[in-house]
């Protein structure tokens, strides 16, 4: 029989030993001590024979003790949210049965070699961290199934590596890899389905796919390819996503040919900066036969197609990044510099893709459009138009869903914003588009560098990206002269549209006490989508939400659920400085106070939460609480069939338009 005892404290308190004694049963059992501010644990934890799960996330440990390794049955251990500087290498070695262990946000700077003494281990979860490597004895994991790695500072990884053989997930997006490295043991890893890539600086594929015969999913966004690679030749390919690579135009009609040739490929991501880019390479009439080609599976610009059904179920789909969304900036023609910015060459760090609604134009109808003389996306034609004119369409939508990741770094909300498309009873309710911005870092959104001198990776990488962005630049006004006809009426067609809709509201940094380059850099980022919409939107959850709330002051309407503002004593606490923390804290509050937007926000009964929400202030948030003692108050409503109905109401009321019962609802739940 499994027994838990969970203690909470709302204030620092020093353990008792006669709180250990008391927990120490005979049979098997199950110890949270997590969000309780601890500093220091007794060394007579030990003591504890048969505990199996052990939860310490959220507080403030600096050392584990030695006698930690005492705990010989434990199968689990929880310790993400602290302020670990490194593991104790010694109680490493007697974690023999150990299969889950979770140090996420913390400050490692290395793994001690002893890890691989943990043979049991199945996952292993270490990211935000301050990691640089990883120890040689990592290969000794023959059973890991799942590596996650995101958001910290590794260069190379070593050749033990290839000791995982039965991986399954390999989650290294958010680091600073080449790719020299990966060459030696990534074909070894032939279990492996999912593989993040995204955000490093890779060149090139380090290896074949043919040599991971089991991979179904691959992100490799935000790097620097420029060279097709051999999607064809993996049968087993559902989802792949590109965006912000400087892909060759020939490299990108390469990719859409083996596109329409992969039965198994659902999902392709690529930028219009990449079809602007074949535009010049092949021309109209070849990309739009290519486009047609690939119809099934293409995911860029809209509905490329020309169909409405926009399939956002799994992740970012069904979309347009109409800013190339990250890593180095693609070269080539200047065509990217005169579509004012919805091209623009790559920026920087975190995805930013732009999902368009079904009320807007395909873009094939665009590129059929831009072959009129005089035609713009601004003035779409008509149906009393010569014959062979595109169908009538629209650039975008009135409103503008802004859709933020959570901590683990991929796009939320998809599945959602999806079947509200599909619960909608007219045009004017499925009027909307959807940006999802993630962050791969786990920088929160550059609210943690603050110019702190521990400041997150994220935010060199960002100066570096704005130097990028002056020299790309003056590189596209040289070259704008000698631009070809055909990119420059795509350009035109693709991204003539009004801006500062929501002027008023937009892109004020100053309202931030201080802030360092990386979030100016989302601030400025995600201003450029906002401004040219009439209504935004903004959605987020935990991590997500506090994005949502640190960036209100781009938007009209903010739903932010369980928002962390003060991440000291929180479960999820990165692995930041104080000072960083509370320079994230004073900016958020700072954001909301600032912020025009009707912002609500939701909680559950869980006193962490509920804390958090109390540190806004109160006339400019409306706090609704739920009977849930949980953070995961997102996935109740859903469960509750009331997340739909919820967001959908925030959404009308943005666009003006009454929030009645909607019958159709009822029947898509």
């Amino acid at each position: 029989m499994w027994r838990r005892l969970s203690f909470n404290f709302s204030k620092r308190v020093k353990y008792q030993l006669a709180m250990y004694r008391r927990a120490c049963w005979r049979d098997n059992m199950e110890l949270s001590l997590a969000g309780n501010c601890l500093d220091t644990l007794p060394p007579q934890l030990g003591r504890l024979q048969n505990l199996k799960r052990l939860g310490l996330a959220g507080n403030r440990l600096q050392e584990l003790p030695d006698a930690l390794g005492q705990l010989e049955q434990l199968e689990g251990l929880w310790l993400h949210g602290n302020l670990l500087k490194e593991l104790p290498a010694p109680a490493l070695v007697g974690l023999t049965r150990l299969t889950t262990l979770v140090v996420s946000g913390n400050q490692l700077t290395s793994l001690p070699d002893t890890l691989g003494s943990c043979t049991s281990l199945q996952e292993l979860t270490a990211a935000g961290n301050l990691l640089g490597s990883l120890p040689p004895s990592i290969g000794n994991l023959q059973g890991l199934r799942r590596l996650v790695l995101n958001g910290n500072r590794l260069e190379q990884l070593p050749a033990g590596m290839a000791g995982l053989i039965s991986l399954k997930e390999l989650w290294l997006q958010g680091n600073a890899m080449d790719g020299s490295c990966l060459a030696m043991w990534l074909p070894h890893l032939r279990a492996l389905e999912q593989l993040s890539l995204a955000d490093n600086q890779l060149t090139q594929l380090p290896v074949p796919l043919s040599k991971l015969p089991e991979l179904t999913k691959l992100w490799v966004y935000g790097n620097s390819l420029r060279d097709p690679f051999d999607m064809d030749a993996h049968p087993k390919l559902q989802s792949c996503w590109l965006e912000g690579n400087p892909f060759t135009g020939s490299a990108t009609a390469q990719m859409l040919r083996d596109a329409s040739n992969m039965p198994s490929l659902r999902h392709l991501g690529l930028d219009l900066a990449h079809m602007m880019q074949a535009v010049d390479s092949i021309g109209l009439e070849a990309l739009e036969a290519l486009v047609s080609g690939a119809e099934r599976c293409l995911k860029v610009a809209g509905s490329v197609a020309g169909d409405t059904n926009h399939d956002l179920s799994s992740g970012v789909c069904g979309g347009t990044s109409t800013t190339a969304t990250t890593g180095t900036s693609p070269t080539g023609s200047g065509s990217s510099s005169s579509i004012d910015g919805l091209a623009s060459p790559n920026l920087g760090p975190g995805y930013f893709k732009l999902a368009l609604g079904p009320c807007t134009m395909p873009i094939r109808d665009r590129l059929a459009q831009s072959r009129l003389q005089g035609s713009s996306v601004s003035e779409p034609a008509t149906h009393g138009a010569p014959p062979g004119s595109p169908p009538e369409g629209k650039v975008q939508s009135e409103l503008l869903v802004v859709a933020f990741g959570s901590a683990p770094g991929t796009p939320n909300w998809a599945g959602l914003l999806s079947r509200l498309y599909k619960a909608a009873q007219s045009d004017a309710e499925r009027d909307f588009d959807v940006l999802y911005v993630v962050d791969p870092a786990r920088s929160w959104f550059g609210g943690l560098d603050a110019d702190d001198d521990n400041a997150l990776a994220s935010s060199s990488r960002s100066s570096s990206s704005s130097s990028n962005i002056s020299n790309n630049s003056k590189s596209n006004n040289a070259t704008s002269a000698s631009e070809s006809s055909d990119t420059s009426r795509v350009a035109s067609s693709l991204g003539a549209c009004s801006s500062g809709r929501v002027g008023d509201l937009q892109n004020d940094a100053s309202i931030f006490s201080r802030q360092g380059a990386s979030l100016q850099y989302y601030n400025e980022r995600t201003s450029r989508y906002t401004r040219r919409y009439k209504h935004v939107l903004m959605l987020g959850d935990s991590m997500g939400a506090t994005a949502s709330l640190l960036f209100s002051p781009l938007a009209t309407s903010v739903i932010a659920f369980c928002p962390q503002v003060d991440l000291n004593t929180a479960c999820m606490r990165p692995g930041a400085s104080d000072a960083q923390l509370a320079q994230l804290q004073d900016n958020v509050l700072a954001a909301v106070k600032s912020s025009q937007a009707a912002i609500h926000v939701h909680t559950g009964t869980w006193e962490h939460d509920l804390e958090q929400a109390k540190l806004l202030p109160e006339d400019k948030v409306a706090h609704k609480v739920y009977n849930l003692d949980s953070h995961r108050v997102a996935i109740y409503l859903e469960s509750q069939a009331k997340l739909l109905p919820l967001v959908q109401e925030v959404m009308l009321n943005s666009m003006g338009i009454s929030a009645k019962k909607n019958v159709r609802i009822s029947n898509v739940l």
